[in-house]
């Protein structure tokens, strides 16, 4: 019999116990009814560092709530005590996660699996049981995919991060269905291209953050919907020229960054809309003139930055 690698077997006794013991115990778990085996066999078959932390954030709430007697063995953990567990931090060492990880956490609020430079890849279903979600971070790890439906049923999610990751695409609808998400941080990833309905949905989303991302274009219609977004970082990217309409529906866009890239001209209407704008960041690019317009109606702005162009000149009256 395989017993995890801890001080006490699956049946939460001393590790070195007679084999009668243990024969026991087996054909004991061996009887349960289908519905029973989770509950019987606690987390034991949980990913190690995934296993120790549900367990630790047991203890914990265990102690704040002045009780003793919680549990020290994988074996021992119940749903009941799995319905405590309201947050997961799994950092730095992990190197894989398996789909059942999650299962039975669905009181969870907030789960952090970040800086772990060795994690490549999440299995699909891995978070379709915590349905109070409403943080998560992903930053840091080495993701290069995500599974379409890897964020399905995190209808209460408001925090997504996955910043620094090694993303090269993102299937088209895969923030389907996150009706309450208002912050999404994608920057400094390898993305080089976003598909023009990735974004569709998010009715709420207040802040998008693409930073550092390699993309040279982005399609007309890829912020279509986001009335909501307030912040949008479209910095050191590889942008060299932007749709006319591609800002139309950001009426409540107060920031926007495209400061660091590669932009030579921009369409005399394309602020046309941002009603709200207040920041407005153009430096370091390759402009080497504005269209007079340009700046019409922007009554809102209050900062903008132009330095490190080509700008030779500029047309009379465009502030």
């Amino acid at each position: 019999m395989n017993l995890p690698p801890t001080s006490t077997s699956r049946c939460g006794g001393p590790r070195l116990l007679r084999p009668a013991f243990l024969a026991l115990c087996w054909i004991a778990g061996s009887h349960l009814l289908p519905g029973e085996t989770a509950a019987a066999q606690g987390i034991c078959d949980r990913t190690p560092q995934v296993r120790d932390e549900i367990l630790r954030k047991v203890g914990i709430d265990f102690r704040n709530r002045g009780g003793t007697d919680w549990p020290t063995d994988c074996a021992e953990v119940t749903a009941d005590h799995l319905a405590l567990v309201k947050q997961v931090s799994l950092r730095y060492n992990i190197t894989a996660l398996q789909e059942h990880d999650f299962r039975g956490l669905g009181s969870m609020q907030s789960i952090i699996i970040d800086w772990n430079p060795l994690l490549t890849t999440l299995p699909e279903g891995i978070f379709q049981s915590l349905p109070q979600l409403e943080w998560m971070s992903l930053d840091g790890n080495s993701l290069s995919t995500l599974p379409e439906g890897i964020f399905q049923g995190l209808s209460n999610l408001g925090g997504l991060g996955l910043e620094d990751n090694s993303l090269t695409a993102l299937p088209e609808r895969i923030f389907q269905g996150l009706d309450k998400l208002d912050n999404l941080d994608m920057s400094g990833n390898s993305l080089d291209a976003l598909p023009e309905r990735v974004f569709r949905g998010l009715t709420r989303l207040e802040l998008l953050d693409l930073w550092g991302n390699p993309f040279s274009e982005l399609p007309e219609g890829v912020f279509q919907g986001l009335t909501s977004l307030e912040i949008l970082y479209l910095n050191r990217n590889h942008l060299q020229e932007l749709p006319e309409g591609i800002f139309r529906d950001l009426s409540s866009l107060k920031i926007l960054f495209l400061t660091r890239n590669s932009l030579s001209r921009l369409p005399s209407g394309i602020f046309r809309g941002l009603n709200s704008i207040k920041g407005l960041y153009l430096s370091r690019n390759a402009l080497t003139e504005l269209p007079a317009g340009l700046f019409q109606g922007l009554d809102t702005l209050q900062s903008l930055t132009l330095y490190r162009n080509h700008l030779q000149s500029l047309p009379p009256g465009i502030f």
